[in-house]
């Protein structure tokens, strides 16, 4: 029996545990037939009466054909529906904890904004993906990653979900050096089917999702809706307004319609619309530096004496007194002639330095002195929102051809996706106000209307049916011991006009305005346009005739374009208090155009029907892109950064052996990577106090790892899994120095600490399974240990002093399910998150190096608990 994704099947294998094969293999040869191919194996054959229980077969499409996990020379994490379900994998976040080699964090403070890391293949703040998420096939584009499933949306009605580990591109339609996710919806079947289900637990969590598939034309068209409503009560709340932040209020519903009017045509149709509406993400205050910049700036910003940074040369200096400030300071030069009107504005703003100082200084004592309750509260310096829409309509048509000569059985596949972006905004805050006061609350499409930050009716994020798209053609050809591929890609965003993001940093004392209004960090990037296309082929040939019986050759090649472009507009404020495009920047950053190879050549060989071994090089580019101009001059800006490359060697192997006569499944990996052109961020700081932040092309660094999956059959009713990660990552090359914000010392950049990446990760789980009399049900529970050691959060370690390391922690989680109940299509279960309570950083946004003097952290979720019903109706499984 074949199923398809069903059970833990990650990870593609190292060679080893040689020494534990030989009398396994051996014993399992002896009590098997030979054959050609993987065994089959399944859950029910696992469960047998027999001691020679066998580990299911798992089909996995990692190579754009279905084909048996162990047999494919790539390393693959795969996960069903009953997965993903008895898991309680609910959203993006969760995947870590099943999936060796894979590390995620959030991005820019925000946990809508979820980036993955796979072998130390990430992103940094505003550059592009290395892990690109593919839904049914589809990339999920840029543009729409905040409010999408494929960003840290809900799963529900998930057929499976594949994890794909290195560089791809020869297969998949965006060049990536990380890996692919690949989440695959339930398609519609031929049978009339469907359950409602209900969630509920503590902090008012709630999921309620209903499908329901409908056979139209029997064997010809069918039709599959699934609704979902997520909703959960914040876990952090705010000390200055009293909003519940980190609440949960997402509504998404999707339509699939599937038609095969022939043998030979079969086409799928599927339209999704995905809400987002929620209070975002609390930002608790790690760190206050009130010493400013003060090691590498002139001033201290946060010093209201008389001369000091903040009290004299940015705000109270009188005209004349300084060469470097002829005309004074802020307040004279907003005042020119009114010395009175000055001197207001003096006692003003440095009454808010004072305030948000002191301010920041009793939160940090708050946050240090008050244990773990403590990170649950923070200061916001006004309500935080976090919301957007937007829809997809997507397609994918294949026609087998039939027999075309030397080329085999040949099929034509095209894949369509189109979105349609409603436009999103966020207001958030990095953990560091204090009595109202905002120093760095960030308005992301938002305008001014009559001078205040609010949501607006223009354009920004709002884009057509067509503006973004990706289309996909494949040719898929298969004649005896040979198979083929050769597709062409092309991928397309457009936005007409995306707004810069509003900064309120110091309280807005520096504001150049007399309103106090929060500085405007970037220019417009009008009329933007980001583009990938490529053409790759790849193929196998087994060699077994020529060469060695069992040994496959796999080589494939692509070639990518990327091009991104966009026109700098200022940004300016009207005498009515709106925020506009202003005319064109004089200079203007030039096309990001990029263009490179992406390679996959491999060797795998069936030494014996249970084990295979292989051999993989692959080289992968990231693209490169444009950085919006600054809203004020400043030095060291860099308009465009080239794309990044890794090339890498893999050692893998897959074995299913027999202990004792019990079912054990191996797949191990060993690899070594080498990656240049590092994309970066780094963060300068505008005249106006407002950092900014641009992505370069800093370093270069190698990566080493093994990775481990083995699923143990112990009986027919107790199963042990364990999955284990090391990465050992470290810089080869990067140039230059930088200065500790915090001890003045000056530091080689090459000594920077390898962020995302934790050297250790592993996950044990133990499930016990019950099959009772049909007319009781089936119990089973599932209990899975998750822990990681040490992990550097964020890019600027060196100027931080280490403060954004997270230290080692564990994770555990409870599963118990009763399924069939009473002999009925009713499935109750009970879970449990983190139920040891644990508390550690999932982000940190650090300020320190652009002179804020602040860091925020954003904490995992606390415990978490629930119940679930599952009513089934239609047809019986």
């Amino acid at each position: 029996m074949k199923r398809y994704l069903r059970g833990l099947a990650p990870g593609p294998g190292l060679i080893f545990g040689v020494a534990l094969a030989g009398a396994s293999i051996a014993s399992a040869q002896a009590q098997q037939p030979p054959n050609t191919g993987t065994r089959i194996a399944s859950a029910a054959d696992a469960s047998s009466d027999s001691d020679t229980g066998r580990l299911e077969e798992v089909i996995v499409t990692a190579r754009k054909r279905e084909e048996n996990l162990q047999s494919v020379p790539i390393a693959i994490t795969a996960l069903t529906a009953d997965d993903i379900r008895e898991k309680n994998i609910i959203s993006p976040m969760d995947l870590k904890n099943h999936t060796p080699g894979l590390e995620m964090r959030t991005s820019g403070l925000q946990r809508a904004n979820v980036q993955y890391f796979i072998r130390g293949q990430g992103e940094t703040f505003a550059s592009s993906a290395a892990v690109v998420t593919y839904f049914s096939e589809a990339p999920v584009q840029s543009v729409s990653t905040l409010v999408t499933i494929g960003n840290n949306g809900q799963f529900f009605d998930i057929a499976n979900i594949q994890v794909l580990k290195g560089p791809q591109g020869t297969l998949f339609g965006r060049s990536t050096t990380g890996g692919a996710v690949l989440i695959t919806p339930q398609h519609p079947t031929n049978d009339f089917e469907g359950f409602l289900d209900v969630s509920r637990g503590n902090y008012a969590y709630g999921q309620y999702t209903g499908v329901l598939n409908v056979p139209i034309i029997d064997g010809k068209l069918s039709a599959r809706l699934a609704v979902s409503d997520l909703v959960r009560g914040g876990f952090t709340q705010s000390l200055t307004t009293g909003q519940e932040l980190d609440n949960w209020n997402r509504q998404s519903y999707r339509l699939g319609v599937s038609f095969t009017p022939t043998d030979w045509v079969d086409s799928y149709l599927l339209f999704q619309d995905n809400r987002v509406n929620e209070n975002n993400t609390g930002n608790v205050l790690l760190y206050f530096n009130q010493a400013g910049a003060a090691q590498h700036s002139p001033t201290n910003l946060f010093d209201t004496t008389p001369f000091a940074g903040g009290g004299w040369l940015a705000l109270g200096l009188p005209p004349g007194l300084l060469p470097q400030a002829p005309g004074g300071g802020l307040c004279y030069l907003l005042n020119p002639g009114n010395p009175v009107a000055a001197q207001s504005c003096i006692a003003q703003r440095t009454g808010i330095l004072n305030n948000l100082r002191n301010g920041l200084n009793a939160e940090l004592a708050r946050v240090q002195n008050g244990g773990q309750d403590a990170l649950r509260y923070n200061q916001t310096g006004a309500p935080l929102i976090l919301q957007g829409r937007n829809e997809q309509l997507l397609n994918i048509t294949s026609l087998e051809l039939g027999e075309a000569s030397f080329l085999g059985d040949v099929t034509a596949k095209n894949i369509f996706s189109t979105r349609k972006n409603f436009g999103a905004v966020s207001r958030y805050d990095n953990g560091a106000s204090a009595g109202g006061l905002g120093h760095g609350l960030v308005y992301n499409n938002y305008g001014l209307v009559n001078f205040n930050p609010q949501v607006t009716d223009q354009s920004n994020g709002h884009n057509g049916w067509g503006d973004e798209f990706s289309e996909e053609f494949q040719l898929l050809g298969s004649k005896d011991k040979s198979n083929w591929i050769l597709g062409y890609y092309l991928e397309q965003s457009s936005l007409p006009m995306t707004q810069p993001p509003l900064f309120a940093s110091y309280g807005n004392a520096f504001s150049t305005s007399p309103l106090l209004l929060p500085a405007v960090v970037t220019d417009f990037a009008v009329d933007r346009l980001d583009m990938q296309k490529g053409i790759f082929a790849q193929f196998t040939q087994d060699l077994s005739p020529w060469v060695l019986e069992g040994l496959r050759f796999t080589a494939g090649y692509r070639w990518s374009w990327s091009h991104q472009r966009f026109t700098n507009h200022t940004s300016l404020v009207t005498p009515q208090g709106n925020l506009v495009p202003g005319p064109a920047d004089p200079t203007q950053p030039p096309p990001a155009n990029s263009q490179a190879p992406s390679l996959n050549f491999s060797f795998d060989y069936q030494m014996t029907p249970d084990l295979l071994v292989y051999v993989a090089h692959r080289h992968g580019f990231k693209p490169g892109g444009s950085n919006v101009s600054p809203q004020t001059p400043v030095p060291g800006y860099q308009a465009i950064y080239p794309p990044e490359t890794v090339k890498d060697v893999e050692l893998g192997m897959k074995a299913d052996w027999l202990i004792g006569g019990r079912p054990l499944r191996t797949d191990a990996a060993v690899y070594k990577e080498w990656y240049t052109n590092i994309q970066r961020s780094t963060t300068l700081a505008q005249n106006n106090g407002v950092p900014f932040t641009e992505v370069i092309n800093a370093a270069k660094a190698q990566i080493e790892g093994f990775e481990l999956s083995s699923i143990f059959e112990l009986s027919r009713n107790w199963q042990i899994t364990f999955n284990y990660s090391y990465i050992d990552a470290y810089y080869t090359s990067w140039p230059g120095t930088t200065v500790n914000d915090l001890t003045g010392a000056v530091e080689p950049l090459i000594n920077s600490p390898y962020s995302g990446t934790p050297k250790h990760q592993g996950t044990l789980g133990i499930r016990y399974s019950l099959p009772l009399a049909p007319s009781v049900g089936n119990l089973s529970a599932l209990v899975e240990y998750y822990r990681q050691s040490d992990e550097q959060l964020n890019d600027t370690a060196l100027q931080d002093n280490g403060i954004g390391v997270v230290k080692g922690y564990a994770d555990l989680n409870l599963r118990f399910d009763w399924s069939n109940v009473a002999g009925q299509p009713l499935d109750v279960s009970f879970f449990m998150r983190n139920v040891t309570n644990e508390i550690h950083t999932e982000s940190i946004g650090s300020f320190l190096p652009n002179g804020l003097s602040i860091v925020g952290a954003v904490y995992n979720e606390p415990r978490m608990w629930g119940a679930e019903v599952r009513y089934r109706f239609g047809k019986r499984k």
